[in-house]
C-alpha cells in the first residue's frame, strides 16, 4: 500500500511540475530541475516517462530560452534516453524523433550542440526513423562542416575538433542515412574550400568503414570518380593523401569476405578500376605514374586480397 502510495504521490508531483512548463520563462529552469531529479532517482511507470517527454516538446518553445536554460531542457531528455530509453522507443517510437527534431533545431551554442550530437547518436542507434530518414539527416548535415573558433572566456571550453568528433558519430550511427551522405560528402568534396575538402574525406573514411559493403557499394563510383580526379590533378599534397586513404577505405569494403557472403559483385568496378590503372602505368610521363602506383599502393594496404589483385595486375 505504501509503495501504490508513494508512485501515486510522485505521479501527482510530476504532474504538477509539468503543467507548470507552460509558465513565465523565469520559472522553468526550476521546474526543469525538479524534473530532471525524478527521472534520475526514481523508477517512474513508462506513462509518466511519455508525459514528462511529451510536455517538454508541447509546453516549452526551447529555443526561446537562455543558453543555460536550454541545456537544462536538452539535460533532461538526455536523462530521459539514459534512464527510460525502452519506454520511450515503445511509447512513443518515430515520435519521440520527430518532437525532438523540432525541440533542437536552431541550436547554434556549441556546449548544447555537444549534447544534442551525444542524443541524436543513441536516437539513430535505438530508435526507428523510417520515413524521416531524411529530415534527421537534415538536422545533422546542417552543421557541416564545424566552424567554429572557440571565444577566449567560454567557461567551459569546446574545440572544433571536439565538435567535428561528435558530429561525425552521428553520420555513422545508422547506415540507413548512407543513401543521403555519400552524395552530400561528394558535394563537400567538391567545395572552394580547402578545409570542408580535407574533412570531408576524413568522415568519408569513416562512413566507409561504419556502413560496410551492402549500404556503400552502389556509392563506389561516385567516390573513386572524386577521389581519382583529385590524385592526378590536384596540387595539394595533404589533400592527395587524404584521397588515397579513402581510396584505402573504399578497397577495404570492396575486398571484404562479406562481399559474397551478401550476394554482391563489384567485380565490375573493380574492373574498370584496374583497367584505367593498367592505362596509366603504360605512359611514361612520371605525373601519371607516380599517382598510379600510390593508388595501387592504397589498395594494397587495404586488404589481403587487396593486395593479391594488384599483384595479379602487375606482375608477370
Amino acid at each position: 500500500m505504501k509503495l501504490i502510495t508513494l508512485q501515486f504521490s510522485v505521479k501527482v508531483l510530476i504532474e504538477f511540475l509539468c503543467g507548470r512548463l507552460s509558465d513565465k520563462y523565469n520559472v522553468i529552469p526550476t521546474i526543469l530541475t525538479g524534473l530532471s531529479r525524478f527521472v534520475q532517482e526514481r523508477k517512474l511507470q513508462p506513462a509518466t516517462v511519455c508525459t514528462i517527454a511529451k510536455e517538454i516538446f508541447n509546453s516549452v518553445d526551447v529555443q526561446a530560452l537562455h543558453q543555460d536554460t536550454r541545456l537544462k531542457a536538452y539535460c533532461l531528455i538526455n536523462d530521459l534516453l539514459q534512464k527510460h530509453l525502452m519506454c520511450l522507443k515503445e511509447g512513443m517510437g518515430t515520435k519521440f524523433v520527430v518532437n525532438y527534431i523540432n525541440l533542437v533545431d536552431g541550436e547554434q551554442d556549441p556546449r548544447n550542440l555537444m549534447l544534442i550530437f551525444n542524443m541524436t547518436v543513441k536516437l539513430l542507434q535505438h530508435f526507428p526513423i523510417d520515413g524521416i530518414e531524411d529530415t534527421m539527416f537534415d538536422v545533422i548535415s546542417c552543421y557541416y562542416p564545424v566552424d567554429f573558433t572557440p571565444p577566449p572566456d567560454m567557461e567551459v571550453p569546446v574545440t572544433t575538433e571536439d565538435l567535428t568528433s561528435r558530429l561525425n558519430n552521428c553520420f555513422v550511427a545508422s547506415d540507413r542515412l548512407a543513401p543521403h551522405v555519400f552524395p552530400f560528402l561528394s558535394e563537400k568534396f567538391n567545395s572552394s574550400l580547402m578545409q570542408t575538402r580535407m574533412q570531408s574525406c576524413e568522415t568519408l573514411k569513416l562512413c566507409l568503414s561504419a556502413y560496410g559493403t551492402s549500404c556503400s557499394v552502389e556509392h563506389v563510383t561516385l567516390i573513386w570518380n572524386d577521389m581519382k580526379q583529385e590524385i592526378f590533378g590536384g596540387v595539394n599534397r595533404d589533400l592527395r593523401q587524404k584521397c588515397l586513404e579513402v581510396v584505402t577505405a573504399l578497397f577495404a569494403v570492396l575486398t571484404s569476405p562479406n562481399v559474397k557472403q551478401k550476394g554482391l559483385d563489384p567485380s565490375q568496378f573493380l574492373e574498370r578500376v584496374f583497367d584505367f590503372c593498367k592505362e596509366k602505368l603504360t605512359y611514361s610521363e612520371a605525373k601519371f605514374l607516380r599517382p598510379n602506383a600510390l593508388i595501387l599502393i592504397s589498395v594494397i594496404k587495404s586488404s589481403g586480397s587487396g593486395c593479391g589483385l594488384v599483384a595479379e595486375m602487375c606482375l608477370p
